[in-house]
């Protein structure tokens, strides 16, 4: 699962349940995408802001 998707599990899912090495893991996963963007050239940070602003919603 992408890392969106987890976020939302764990506030929507009532049965959602995650065990500490899992969380854990999942941190370490979103610290490095924030450093992964934060790297990239400007460019390529503003190419992925307008991406985003037009993905459909689902």
């Amino acid at each position: 699962m992408i890392l969106q998707e987890e976020r939302h599990r764990a506030d929507y899912d009532p049965l959602a349940r995650y065990v500490r090495a899992e969380v854990l893991v999942l941190i370490d996963n979103c610290e490095q995408a924030i450093k992964d963007l934060a790297s990239a050239p400007r460019s390529d940070r503003k190419a992925f802001a307008v991406w985003v602003l037009f993905q459909k919603k689902r």
